[in-house]
């Protein structure tokens, strides 16, 4: 629903909240963690101005996944640490050692909120979509109540690629840019597009072009093999065709031969007689 070309706006989730979600003001509210005296100021004086991070994440996620709604409205709030206990350490793309830059916090965040530091409200809201999403009861909760069902794996795909339309959309270009960065903010673009990283990432880019052309050289060389393989059988078929008509010719000819030479034979033994 929103474009990886354009982050997402004020605008965006006015609209998104009314008119997908058919929510009422106070509801969008809670839903999204923004105050009621600012819902109707910040689309008047923002407009097309990007939310923040972490709320345009949860934007792109609930668009895939509105079964959670309705649990969001009247779910308690969860913590940092619920979260953490439902992600793996290193084994797969969100860990506990990045998951700060996949909620919009900068990449040292995590240990904040661990030692009690309160997240924002629209942090707070995703970090309460994602555990009501991993925790295996509450999910099940929600998908008996939509007909929606939605596995934790299938929302870690979607949460990754929320994240990284998002990124790809404020000019990181994927959330390597972002972790570049160390932030979702000006400054940590400006520290992703530095030219230490921009060489970095201009090699990278570079390798993966190689790597690329490559893979299609290979490509064309099995085309041409596969090529090569079916001229040759098609080659062989058609020159044990040609040695069947010539053999049958020949056949053909030694028949007709002897016949004729049956009949000289016959000739020349009728004369005799004669």
């Amino acid at each position: 629903m929103f474009s990886s070309n354009t982050p997402v706006t004020f605008t965006d989730l006015q609209m998104f909240a009314k008119h997908v979600l058919n929510l009422r003001v106070i509801d969008a509210c809670v839903m999204f963690g923004r105050h009621q005296s600012h819902w109707s100021k910040d689309a008047r004086l923002f407009e097309k101005k990007p939310v923040e991070a972490p709320l345009a994440i949860l934007m792109r996620i609930i668009s895939k996944y509105p079964c959670f709604v309705d649990f969001m409205l009247v779910g308690k709030h969860s913590g940092v640490t619920d979260l953490l206990a439902l992600l793996p350490d290193n084994d797969g793309i969100i860990t506990k050692r990045n998951l700060s830059l996949y909620i919009g916090s900068e990449g040292t965040a995590t240990r904040g909120y661990k030692e009690g530091k309160s997240p924002n409200p629209a942090r707070q809201r995703l970090i309460d979509l994602a555990v009501l999403a991993l925790d295996p009861e509450r999910n099940a909760a929600a998908a008996t109540l939509w007909g929606q069902k939605v596995t934790p794996a299938a929302f870690m795909q979607e949460w990754v690629k929320a994240a990284n339309d998002e990124a790809l959309a404020r000019g990181f270009g994927s959330m390597a840019g972002v972790a570049d960065g160390n932030s979702w903010t000006k400054k940590g673009l400006e520290r992703a597009l530095s030219p230490a990283i921009a060489a970095e990432a201009k090699a990278r880019a570079k390798r993966d072009k190689a790597n690329a052309t490559r893979a299609e050289l290979e490509r064309d060389r099995e085309k041409k093999s596969a090529k090569v393989t079916a001229d040759f059988l098609a080659a062989v078929k058609k020159s044990t065709s040609k040695a069947k008509r010539t053999a049958a010719k020949k056949a053909t000819v030694k028949r007709v031969a002897a016949k004729n030479a049956a009949k000289r034979a016959a000739v020349k033994a009728l004369r005799k007689k004669v």
